[in-house]
């Protein structure tokens, strides 16, 4: 989010549930399960039809909200069936398509057993289809994911610091259980804090900013020969500098001489997908070229532990 200019820093883990909004979430989900779709949900899934199915289905919306000149009740119920059928002839596969998020249609006039039966059996389905197992919810185990989380992720209080960081023994040593166990608490309170599974991906984006940034890390990635553009630099007036300047006040590049910028955004993403591809450290070495090639290394190590992470920990 940072590096889209929002400067806003997130909030830490000890941040109080009613300031976080998770109350307001209580009220719209029972049980964080299940909500009752609004319009603006039911407007928002319009927006994955492919434009073609889109653009008949705006023209549609369009004419029915334009009524003629002096309608009246009964014309307007006569002008909403015909509205309706015209939906239905609309000649476009993709209008007969599921949608990609759960919604459905409740007949409340059926028994109310039949009607969880029949949901049971399609949010079945859907996890099948989507490759969602089922879990059970484990509020007692809570505490003990974010122990895991704060030990591996180096919680100090206020921030989160590579040099706080855990080893996976350490973290088993300290809550009293084998490294297989702390390792799936970790991830449990990834998906806890962040919404998402666990993977190198998902972790590299949330802590990008937050942990590979600083003097060593910019050590790691200054280069000796760096040409960005093929391009001699540009002349740039003081005056279009400092607009510049005002305009990106607040976001990731509005940092001292050891933090952040574009640039070392775009080579740690050339790097994340170097070790994807299985490139060893002196092949990623050679691309790089590095002025403190030490420094490269450390970070190569930072990065491939947390890549191995995905799998579990050997024993």
């Amino acid at each position: 989010m940072r590096c889209f200019g929002i400067g806003v820093a997130p909030p830490p883990p000890h941040t109080p549930a009613e300031e976080l909004g998770l109350n307001q979430l209580g009220r719209i989900w029972q049980d964080a399960a299940i909500a009752p779709a609004t319009y603006r949900t039911l407007a928002t899934l319009l927006l994955d039809l492919a434009e073609p199915a889109r653009r008949q289905v705006a023209e549609w919306l369009r004419e029915s909200a334009v009524p003629p000149d002096g309608e009246d009740e009964e014309q307007r119920k006569v002008r909403k069936i015909d509205m309706l059928m015209r939906l239905l002839r609309l000649d476009d596969s993709e209008l007969d398509k599921q949608p990609s998020r759960a919604v459905i249609g409740v007949n409340i006039e059926v028994p109310r057993q039949t009607i969880l039966d029949a949901v049971e059996k399609l949010v079945s389905q859907w996890k099948h289809e989507q490759g969602v197992s089922e879990r059970r919810r484990r509020l007692d185990m809570y505490g003990s994911y974010l122990k895991a989380w704060d030990l591996r992720e180096g919680w100090a209080g206020s921030s989160y610091s590579l040099q706080q960081e855990r080893s996976w023994d350490a973290i088993a040593g300290t809550l009293s259980e084998h490294r297989s166990t702390v390792h799936d608490w970790h991830k449990a309170g990834f998906q806890l804090i962040t919404g998402h599974s666990y993977t190198f991906d998902h972790w590299f984006r949330l802590f990008m900013v937050d942990k590979l940034t600083g003097p060593e890390m910019n050590k790691a990635l200054s280069r000796r020969h760096v040409s960005h553009s093929p391009r001699g630099p540009a002349q740039v007036s003081e005056a279009v500098l400092r607009k510049a300047a005002e305009n990106r006040r607040n976001s990731v590049l509005d940092v001292d001489d050891g933090g952040f910028s574009l640039d070392f955004a775009d080579d740690l993403l050339d790097i994340k997908i170097m070790i994807e591809k299985g490139l060893d450290d002196k092949a990623i070495a050679h691309v790089v070229q590095p002025v403190d090639p030490n420094a490269l290394h450390k970070l190569l190590s930072i990065l491939r532990e947390r890549h191995d992470d995905e799998r579990p920990p050997q024993k």
